[in-house]
């Protein structure tokens, strides 16, 4: 059996705490061909199917584990050789559910994916892992692939040996750390957004979303397509980007009196600075080079407005005398202050930016985080609206913590943590924007990225127990006993007024659920029922309530022991 295997090649590569994840564009194609060996395939799918991280791996071979995954709509195994003469298998799962996803439904271009393993053969005729990727094929018949390092691969194999996806959504949400977007027209405003909106004046045409949600939902709207990287919010409230020229075409301007520093200077050389950090930009300040402006880090945020260009500096025209003009740092100005013990277990994650005075908050953050042993890259989604580093949620990380503020906790529960790397938990929908949930000891914001470390005097409010499945989704536990909650967690419950009979009703159904799936309903479901109806019929929209927006409202009523 004759195969052709093709692979994309690219140059985008964005560095993590633990891997690298290699974001092939469509600039080169390499072609594999040859001729399929059954005999070498054979050999692969009798492999014992292991994790190159994990101590205890599943008890079954790799075709036990890759030919019986529910979210694959068809496998294939092929052979093939690359340059060097060298057999290798391929293994290629497409995802079940493409034509309906809502990833796809709200702009993703994709017309098919799945993951993708190669087995390469070495000298001594042996078999070995050396690839595996996800790829996301195109309306153009060109291709993306996101390829995997060891802790991703980890990750990706737990979720086989799991096999509780189904479909493409449910894959890529768990393994990109992306949320499952709602319908359309989920993303729709309260009103129009005007053409010259400041890219950090987002949040008002989304009141009922937090500051990152409302950006996304605002970019969505603009043509941003559903795959654009994005890197969370920065201090300045603007939605930190990915530099391409798709995106440049879509961004909001940004609001002259946030940019310190502004620079008519030769493209050519735009690259060259945007490798730096830039050490004297204010903590919310951004600066512009030519149309287009960045935060501290380099990154983009926005476009720059005609009265920010008509006053840019001409007169730099070099990196080199940017250089000599100290405007980026350079290794003499990056020596800063050691902190003492007492300063890395007492400050909260949020006031980090106080004590390195010359740097952005998120150059603070990262450099307190190595002060306090993490060593590497941060991993990290930038900075939410609260100022915490929302951080990638792995074992390795969780060590390094810093404090979170208790005044910033609105709900704090007993919960039996997520042991998947990378996972991101899903807040009940009532938690505002600017406030967090503890889970034991570690605290996420809204949007589900942990932020640090709960305190003992958060810890010790702590009654309700809850555990947390491999989606992210708070389930109540059969321990769970009536809440003691943080003291913004009554003023919520009075807001909400939500009826403390509830418990009691929830009781009738031991499973919380009726016999067709939907839960139970409760007052405390009731209600915000009818408020999420009301606001849709507020906002022209369908008031109809989903199976899954239920559960949500179900399973936030349980947190709140209602």
């Amino acid at each position: 059996m004759c195969a052709t295997t093709t692979i994309w090649q690219g140059l985008i590569v964005k560095r993590t705490n633990h891997f690298l994840l290699a974001i092939m564009t469509c600039t080169a194609m390499l072609a594999l061909t040859g001729c399929g060996d059954d005999k070498q395939i054979t050999e692969v799918k009798a492999l014992p199917f292991s994790y190159s991280n994990l101590t205890n791996g599943p008890d079954m071979t790799v075709d036990q584990a890759l030919d019986n995954r529910k979210v694959c709509g068809s496998v294939k195994w092929t052979t093939s050789q690359d340059d060097h003469k060298r057999t290798v298998v391929e293994y290629d799962c497409n995802y079940k559910g493409i034509d309906d996803s809502m990833f796809v439904k709200n702009g993703m271009d994709a017309v098919s994916a799945g993951d993708v393993w190669q087995w390469t053969y070495g000298a001594d005729g042996t078999p070995s892992l050396t690839g595996v990727g996800l790829v996301i094929r195109h309306k153009d018949r060109t291709a993306t692939t996101t390829n995997y390092g060891a802790l991703a691969v980890d990750v990706l194999s737990s979720t086989i040996v799991d096999n509780k996806f189904t479909n493409f959504d449910q894959a890529y949400s768990y393994l990109m750390n992306r949320r499952i977007p709602g319908p359309p027209e989920a993303t729709k405003p309260i009103r129009a957004i005007p053409d010259t909106t400041y890219g950090n004046q987002l949040a008002q045409f989304y009141p009922d979303q937090p500051p990152l949600h409302a950006a996304l939902r605002a970019y969505l709207q603009r043509g941003m397509p559903q795959s654009t990287k994005s890197f969370g919010i920065d201090s300045a409230g603007y939605l930190v980007l990915e530099d391409t020229p798709e995106t440049r075409a879509l961004v909001y301007s940004v609001d002259p009196a946030d940019v310190q520093n502004g620079f008519k200077v030769d493209p050519s050389i735009v690259p060259e600075i945007l490798r730096h950090s830039l050490n004297n930009i204010g903590a919310n300040k951004i600066f512009c080079l030519n149309d287009y402006c960045y935060d501290g880090g380099a990154r983009l945020v926005g476009k720059a407005t005609q009265e920010v260009i008509a006053k840019e500096d001409s007169r730099i025209n070099s990196y080199s005398q940017i250089m000599l003009d100290n405007w980026v740092a350079q290794p003499e100005l990056t020596q800063q202050m050691v902190l003492s013990t007492s300063q890395l277990e007492t400050t909260y994650g949020n006031k980090l930016a106080q004590l390195f005075p010359g740097k952005t908050p998120q150059d603070a953050a990262e450099t307190a985080y190595h002060q306090k042993g993490l060593a590497g890259h941060v991993g990290s989604y930038g900075m939410d609206s609260l100022g915490y580093l929302t951080l990638f949620d792995h074992p390795d990380i969780r060590q390094y913590l810093f404090p979170v503020d208790p005044t910033d906790v609105q709900i704090a529960v007993k919960a039996v943590q997520p042991n998947m790397s990378g996972n991101f938990i899903h807040a009940p929908a009532s938690l505002p924007g600017n406030k967090l949930i503890c889970l034991s000891d570690l605290c996420y914001d809204r949007s589900g990225y942990l932020v640090g470390k709960a305190t003992p005097d958060v810890m010790a409010k702590e009654a309700t127990v809850v555990s947390i499945d491999k989606f992210g989704d708070i389930q109540e536990s059969a321990q769970t006993q009536q809440p003691v909650q943080a003291p913004s967690q009554q003023t919520m419950q009075q807001a909400a007024q939500l009826d403390v009979t509830a418990q009691a009703s929830a009781a009738q159904s031991p499973t919380g659920s009726s016999n067709d799936g939907w839960p139970a309903q409760t007052p405390c479901l009731q209600k915000l029922e009818d408020a999420a109806r009301k606001q849709a019929d507020a906002q022209g929209l369908d008031d109809t309530i989903s199976i899954d927006a239920a559960r949500e409202m179900a399973n936030t009523c349980k947190t709140l022991g209602q």
